[in-house]
């Protein structure tokens, strides 16, 4: 046998498809099922696909997307007025915190939206 240069021989790699696993046709039921690796098998295929069946659609309420908007142009009326100068007092970061917090409201209502 001639001597290697340095390096261990490869081993072949086996390409295609796994081979599939053997499952003895006597099984112990004593023994749980994950000492003999059995698994449950599924019913036999009927052969056509049969979708699940869907449950009821759920929607919003229809004042909700009202809602939704007129807090998000509230929000935005309230931030254009107070850079404006037309909201009571002078201009404050209250106005502006209000307003980016009704913007903000509005956006995670539209996340609940169906």
């Amino acid at each position: 046998m001639p001597k290697s240069k340095g390096r261990p021989a490869r081993a072949r790699v086996r390409r295609g498809p796994t081979p599939r696993k053997v499952i003895p046709s006597a099984v112990d039921a004593s023994k749980p099922a994950a000492e003999h690796g059995r698994t449950t098998i599924a019913p036999p295929s009927q052969g056509r696909y049969t979708p699940p069946i869907r449950e009821e659609t759920k929607h919003s309420a229809p004042w909700f997307a009202p809602m939704l908007f007129s807090l998000m142009g509230l929000g935005a009326l309230i931030i254009m007025l107070n850079y404006i100068g037309l909201v009571p007092g002078d201009t404050q970061n209250a106005y502006l915190y209000t307003g980016l917090g009704l913007i903000t409201v509005g956006f995670l209502l539209a996340t609940q939206w169906k």
